[in-house]
């Protein structure tokens, strides 16, 4: 008999990390959608590096952003931005 339950519980756990693996944002819902795997969102901090204004993360990463005029009114405030990452992983591109 403990056979029988064990199975059932493998394929849903298999299912799970199916699941959890397509979002890369923990805070995006849009991210479920098959289609918005390229759009991602980001939370942060708008600060002020140089000349340039980049979104400083949660975990403390800084990306480099564009729309530089709309981003430096947001300057020490805290944003969402949904966009995409480039290849690097260090500039959003704001959707």
């Amino acid at each position: 008999m403990p056979d029988t339950p064990p199975a059932a519980q493998t394929p849903d756990q298999t299912q799970t990390p199916d699941q959890t693996q397509t979002p890369d944002s923990k805070t995006t819902p849009s991210a479920a959608a098959p289609s918005a795997t390229d759009t991602q969102s980001f939370a942060g901090t708008v600060v002020k590096s140089g000349d340039k204004y980049m979104l400083k993360d949660d975990a403390g990463k800084t990306y480099d952003i564009d729309h530089q005029d709309e981003v430096k009114k947001f300057e020490g405030k805290r944003v969402k931005v949904q966009g995409t990452v480039d290849a690097t992983g260090t500039k959003i591109t704001v959707k």
